[in-house]
């Protein structure tokens, strides 16, 4: 593992492509740091900054028979933590609005319920 540590990005792309263990190991030595830095920044919260990077690499994983290098790993990375955050958002929001919703709908029930209880009483 020693010998990987001096190969580039390019090199540890082509290797990891092909399935190389150690070559993902070292990426993800070489990178994770950097990218919880930059998501725990962006969110602020070091608990889903770590979600964010174990995500990260597992979907980094999951592509690697159809992983491209055109940039370098740092540009990667720190693109997939924005998608990363901007999905975190948007799961987020759908949750709140979705959970805003149903509250409003039960709490028209509940005032509907209670109306028609006293107006039988």
């Amino acid at each position: 593992m020693s010998s990987y540590q001096t190969f580039t990005d390019v090199e540890l792309a082509d290797l990891f492509k092909t399935g190389d263990r150690t070559a993902f190991t070292v990426i993800y030595q070489r990178y994770w740091k950097k990218i919880f830095i930059i998501a725990c920044k962006r969110i602020g919260d070091a608990h889903v900054a770590e979600e964010i990077v174990q995500e990260i690499f597992l979907n980094f994983w999951r592509k690697r028979h159809s992983f491209v290098i055109t940039t370098g790993f740092q540009n990667y990375f720190a693109i997939a933590v924005k998608f990363e955050i901007l999905d975190l958002m948007r799961k987020k929001a759908n949750a709140d609005a979705y959970e805003k919703e149903m509250a409003s709908s039960f709490s028209e029930a509940d005032d509907s319920t209670l109306r028609d209880i006293d107006l039988m009483e």
